[in-house]
């Protein structure tokens, strides 16, 4: 364990984002025989779009900066022939202007030309001078961009001959969309899901096809993913919708494709039955959340032809039990690591945590089995570093708990997208075994219950610790004797302190050595604690802190808030002269010798001036009694 205090010394921290007229530029026109020279009328263009739902389009208008390109050719020939305009780049502007790259002009002669138009621009679209190019569909369309460009758009005008007057060209959508509506069980559940934001994942929906512009036809369909839905969730009545995935057509079948639903904590299945997509058309997916003791849940299922209305419902089911694991599943929304349950037993973990030694610094998702209640953290299986388009996840991980020192080996692939358990507790992650459990899982949380309060904390990993990445909010002790709601501070009595609407709870020293205030299995962290994990962060105190921040002097410049480690420090200030002291400058949390009987004399501060974490007193400096702080518990292992 570390000897030497690796804290720095602070100053005392109580006092401180359709088509129009073409604009000028080069000629890229070209000319596929001599009677079709140039005009000197540019061609201009209007843009509609063919939709009733909210996808790429806005009140059926592209947005600004989106770019389209464009093909024409001379009446008589094809895209895979000569071409008078190739692969034209226009971009949207204000009041749906639409400006190309450089400026064409219609063909002498009276030539017709023949406009094909799609939606999102590809700088090399045409594959070796055919007709075909690649579709992408973005994996996380939860970003707006992502979703936006997920959507291909097509437009086609035959026959068209010089004139005044603008080219209209009216764009449909060629792939297919999901909807997703939730029914709760009632108002309450209503109130309670429309709060969490349930995260929806289409799992092992095809992301890549081979898209045939000339034959408007969608073949080599590859590469299966996990799609995050788009939209917010909003209420509709007694519904929710608003949640939405744009897909590349194809055959669905109830042992391949299915949706993913986390909330609460626990992640849902529902199996799709066997249909099939087509380009142009929607498909609604309502699911009945109700509460039953084997957790099921009832859905339905509504085909829509044309991204219109609602129509023919089919009844299906979704389970808590999967087999396979998808990555894209795991939101960690409600903590930074999850349960994997065979039969109520824990048979693996996955956190989202922070690697950091000498051949790697970033945060990643990591797979553990289990022995016995713990995770055997000497054999982790990094199912994906965050933000790293290389391919090099699927590594290793090997902690050493004494040390608390990481052995980290490089993987060679691309991110894990679905993984398995097997009866002997190994994580695999390339294909599916001869034998897989099945799996139920759940967010690993701290649930707290004294006497009426419940409260639920998410956990975070931070190297062999685990932490709580909330600060306590008790207000009785683990044996419900209870803690009075002081205000004023200097008559030592044991209590806590809460500024009226900030979700904040502050303790004087006197509660934190009056009684056991901890969960059990928890407790108030020492001056070890703090230092293995400052040791691990190698002290860089942006990789706790998260939230804005300001500085304690008007003076000092502030630092950046990383959070990389995910321990949520955000500046909740103290209670100080009767009052929420120091709010959105600083944080302090409490801490005990590491016997667990005394506080010592300075305690962990985190300061958005310092780079470092801070000590400082634990006693205030205008009168003889403990500080008012937070408390952030660590895991007893």
């Amino acid at each position: 364990m570390m000897k030497k205090n690796p804290f720095t010394k602070g100053k005392f921290l109580e006092d401180f984002l359709l088509i129009s007229a073409l604009t000028l530029g080069a000629c890229v026109n070209n000319i596929p025989h001599e009677a079709s020279t140039e005009s000197e009328i540019p061609i201009r263009f209007v843009a509609e779009v063919n939709s009733q739902g909210n996808t790429k389009v806005l009140n059926a208008a592209f947005e600004e900066e989106d770019k389209i390109g464009l093909f024409a050719c001379i009446e008589g020939t094809e895209l895979n022939e000569e071409r008078y305009i190739d692969n034209l780049e226009l971009t949207c502007e204000k009041e749906n202007v639409l400006a190309p790259k450089e400026t064409v002009f219609y063909p002498q002669g009276g030539s017709k030309l023949n406009f094909t138009a799609y939606y999102p621009y590809q700088k090399n679209a045409l594959h070796d001078g055919g007709t075909t190019m690649t579709l992408h569909i973005q994996e996380d369309q939860s970003d707006h961009g992502n979703f936006s460009e997920s959507d291909f758009l097509i437009a086609k005008q035959k026959g068209i001959t010089s004139s005044e007057e603008p080219v209209t060209l009216n764009f449909r959508h060629a792939l297919s969309k999901l909807e997703i509506v939730i029914i709760p069980e009632n108002d309450s559940q209503l109130k309670d899901m429309l709060e969490d934001s349930p995260v929806i994942i289409a799992c092992n929906f095809y992301s890549q096809a081979e898209y045939d512009l000339k034959e408007e036809t969608i073949n080599s369909r590859s590469v299966p993913a996990d799609i995050i839905a788009s939209g917010e969730w909003q209420e509709s009545d007694g519904k929710l919708i608003g949640k939405r995935v744009i897909v590349i057509p194809q055959n669905v079948t109830p042992d391949q494709q299915h949706i993913s639903i986390e909330w609460d904590g626990r992640i849902f299945t529902t199996e799709l039955e066997a249909y099939d997509l087509q380009a142009n058309s929607q498909r609604t997916i309502e699911i009945s959340m109700r509460s039953v003791e084997d957790n099921v849940l009832s859905g339905m299922v509504g085909k829509i032809e044309d991204w219109g209305e609602s129509s023919v419902q089919e009844e299906t089911e979704a389970s808590l039990e999967t087999k396979g694991i998808h990555t894209a599943s795991l939101s960690f929304k409600a903590s930074n690591i999850y349960h994997l349950y065979n039969e109520g037993e824990i048979v693996a973990e996955i956190c989202k945590e922070y690697l950091l030694t000498d051949n790697i610094s970033a945060q990643a998702i990591v797979a553990y089995p289990m022995t016995g209640q713990n995770a055997d953290l000497s054999h982790g299986t990094v199912l994906k570093i965050l933000d790293e388009t290389e391919n090099v996840h699927g590594g290793k991980v090997c902690w050493n708990e004494e040390t608390n020192e990481l052995e980290y080996q490089e993987g060679s692939s691309e991110p894990v997208r679905v993984f398995y358990v097997t009866p002997e507790r190994n994580i695999v992650c390339n294909g599916q075994p001869e034998e897989a459990l099945t799996i139920s899982i759940s967010s690993y949380t701290l649930k707290e219950r004294r006497q009426n309060e419940v409260h639920e904390y998410p956990l975070v990993k931070i190297g062999t610790q685990y932490w709580m990445k909330e600060s306590l909010k008790e207000t009785c002790y683990l044996d419900k004797t209870e803690l009075p709601h002081l205000t004023e501070q200097g008559d030592y009595t044991p209590g806590y302190y809460k500024p009226d609407g900030v979700n904040a709870y502050f303790y004087n020293g006197e509660a934190i050595l009056g009684n056991t205030l901890a969960p059990r299995g928890w407790r108030i962290p020492s001056t070890e604690d703090w230092e293995i994990l400052s040791g691990y962060i190698r002290n860089e105190a942006a990789i706790l802190r998260a939230g804005e921040w300001e500085p304690l002097d008007i003076e000092e410049s502030l630092l950046p808030c990383s959070n990389l480690a995910g321990f949520d420090g955000y500046p909740e200030g103290m209670w100080h002269r009767g009052q929420h002291w120091n709010a959105l400058k600083m944080v302090g949390y409490w801490t005990l010798d590491n016997d667990g009987t005394k506080i010592p004399e300075e305690t962990v501060f985190l300061v958005g001036t310092n780079s470092e974490i801070t000590l400082s007193s634990t006693v205030s400096s205008i009168g003889d009694f403990y500080k008012a702080l937070s408390v952030r518990c660590v895991r007893i292992d």
